[in-house]
């Protein structure tokens, strides 16, 4: 995947970000655009930042991730191609900055999966949960 993002710095410090990606490779010649707002909120040593996005998958991307290819299907999963979605991401970030120049930063999220995508056969559940965690130190 390759694309562009833009991030623009809104007044009250909300940050903006707005970013697309495709299917460099051409494997299912798909795409999807992302739109994200957050807020950094500091307590002295802790920075808690909520955040809030939208997510477009082409149909294709969509059908690469989710979908059941019609010579895949099976008695039990049948083939399925959800086409374009939409889904909201919520997500809670940490940044703490510890003694020295060392840093944690932790980052979680969680997607609803619109209906498009948990009627595939090949979908358990209807949200998905991310994470990332590091630890830093500056030189």
């Amino acid at each position: 995947m390759g694309g562009l993002a833009l991030q623009a710095f809104l007044p009250g410090g909300v940050d903006f970000s707005a970013g697309y990606e495709h299917d460099m490779l051409d494997r299912f010649n798909g795409g999807s655009a992302d739109l994200g707002l957050e807020k950094a909120f500091q307590r002295g040593l802790f920075t808690v930042t909520p955040q809030v996005g939208l997510n477009w998958m082409a149909a294709e991307l969509a059908d690469y991730e989710f979908g059941v290819p019609d010579d895949k299907a099976q008695a039990g999963r049948p083939a399925y191609h959800p086409g374009a979605v939409m889904t909201v991401k919520y997500g809670l970030g940490l940044f703490i900055e510890l003694k020295g120049a060392w840093r944690v930063i932790l980052n979680g999220n969680v997607s609803r999966l619109p209906s498009e995508l948990t009627q595939s056969p090949i979908v358990d559940q209807s949200q998905v949960f991310s994470g990332f965690a590091a630890i830093n130190r500056l030189f």
